[in-house]
């Protein structure tokens, strides 16, 4: 009996050692498919692809906000920001901007 099981373990040992990936399923990389047939950065549309159009436009900002516009938060404000519920893609953004999106803000982590 131990003489078949030392033979059994002996084999699947030399089978472990010549197959090392035969427990492993290969998967191959898909290729990530542009949603707005952009093929790079120079001619992709301003809305973006794919997402969300209306934050994608907001965040497309170039203007860089006064001074005294910025305000100081903590992370502790940023915690306590309120978020909706839910939210669907497109939707405009007019909730968001009440509760102070778009809003210039500086946060310091010590």
């Amino acid at each position: 009996m131990k003489r078949a099981f030392k033979l059994i373990l002996l084999t699947v040992a030399v089978l472990c050692l010549l197959f090392p990936d035969a427990g492993h399923a290969q998967t191959k990389k898909k290729k990530v498919k542009s949603t707005c047939g952009a093929t790079g950065f120079a001619n992709c549309p301003a809305k973006g692809c794919g997402g969300d159009p209306e934050l994608n436009q907001k965040k497309n900002t170039e203007s860089q906000p006064a001074a005294q516009d910025t305000e100081d938060l903590t992370l502790s404000d940023i915690a306590d920001f309120t978020f909706p519920k839910e939210w669907k893609s497109g939707t405009k953004r007019t909730l968001l901007e009440s509760w102070g999106e778009g809003k210039s803000v500086r946060v310091k982590a010590f």
